[in-house]
């Protein structure tokens, strides 16, 4: 005779850790893909503008970029923090109901997130949209900005399939190597984290290396932001890449 034992408080973490992942994979797909088409798009309909050439002779064109990329952040913040808002009003509203206390919701919720899965999604928000300021920069036409963006959506939807795909067998070799790569790590680290697979000193790891691979990539493409921006000549992305590595 075999004796099944059920920890249903267990049961009910893991369940929630997993609609948890999943809410947070999407809302950054979401929103990565949103933002990103939308940074492509201006920075390409700005470039090799007489305005663009007034701005750079009053300030630096590395300063004009930062300030930016600091706007963007701020603005994917606002559209970050309303649901935030709206997520923390509706707990408050409905935090009494039996469900919820049944099932240990809000405690698991909590447990999930922390403070270095909430940077890291940050972080690697900032990155993903100072690349594609970077792509729309080499374009020559506003409407081939969709084309140069094409790397960047092939990443996020392989980020975002391949957690979803692997994530279904639990923690693998694969999650863990992709969760210490820039821009893959920005959907496979979350995950793991959430599910309780990643420990606190791999997700602080992994921000580390996040942060170093944005600032880097920052620095380096806005030190040649300008000489991207007032190129007008349809060379295709690697030539004016080229060429602005020869001017900066």
């Amino acid at each position: 005779n075999f004796t099944e034992k059920i920890d249903e408080s267990k049961e009910n973490k893991k369940m929630i850790q997993t609609i948890a992942a999943t809410a947070v994979g999407g809302f950054l797909y979401m929103i990565l893909i949103t933002y990103a088409s939308v940074t492509a798009q201006e920075v390409a309909s700005e470039k090799g503008t007489k305005i663009m050439e007034v701005v750079f002779s009053s300030i630096r064109a590395s300063h004009y970029f930062y300030a930016r990329m600091l706007a963007l952040l701020l603005v994917i913040l606002t559209h970050i923090g309303i649901y935030v808002v709206g997520g923390l009003a509706a707990i408050l509203l409905f935090k009494d109901l039996p469900l919820l206390a049944q099932f240990g919701i809000l405690d698991h919720l909590g447990d999930a997130f922390s403070l270095n899965t909430l940077l890291f999604i940050l972080v690697s928000l900032f990155m993903y949209v100072v690349l594609a300021a970077f792509l729309g920069s080499m374009v020559s036409r506003p409407e081939d900005a969709g084309k140069a963006l094409s790397p960047l959506m092939i990443v996020i939807v392989v980020g975002f399939v391949g957690v979803t795909a692997l994530g279904s067998a639990g923690d693998n070799l694969i999650l863990k190597i992709g969760s210490y790569i820039p821009f893959i790590s920005t959907f496979f680290m979350p995950f793991r984290a959430i599910n309780g697979y990643a420990n606190g000193l791999e997700a602080w790891i992994s921000l580390a290396i996040t942060i170093a691979f944005a600032v880097t990539a920052t620095v380096f493409i806005g030190r040649m932001y300008a000489s991207l921006v007032l190129q007008t000549d349809d060379l295709g992305p690697w030539k004016t890449f080229k060429r602005a590595l020869s001017y900066k």
